[in-house]
């Protein structure tokens, strides 16, 4: 999702505006890229989709939006991404007082 300029450009300036002026700590998981046979039991939930090569591009997104964060002064404390090597069997997304679940 990430490697859309739309929506990167969008994720990083709601993350920024949310660590500088809230302290919100973010943790974001990813598939590890490495793990040849998770990216292909994911490629064949998503057909048509290149998972490794788009994975490859989050993480540049992701690194890019953390050195700007460095650069505001030791924020990127609160932004911790962390690559997994299994599927996962849920999301769970947090708002406020609001929670989310996807199973998978």
């Amino acid at each position: 999702m990430l490697s859309y300029n739309q929506f990167s450009e969008k994720f990083s300036n709601a993350i920024e505006t949310a660590v500088r002026n809230h302290g919100t700590k973010f943790q974001i998981l990813l598939l590890n890229p490495e793990d040849i046979s998770l990216v292909e039991r994911r490629q064949d939930q998503l057909p048509g989709e290149n998972v490794d090569i788009s994975i490859y591009r989050n993480i540049s997104t992701i690194q890019k939006i953390r050195q700007k964060l460095q650069n505001l002064g030791n924020m990127d404390k609160n932004f911790q991404v962390k690559l997994y090597s299994r599927n996962p069997s849920l999301a769970i997304y947090i708002n406020d007082d609001d929670l989310f679940l996807t199973f998978f």
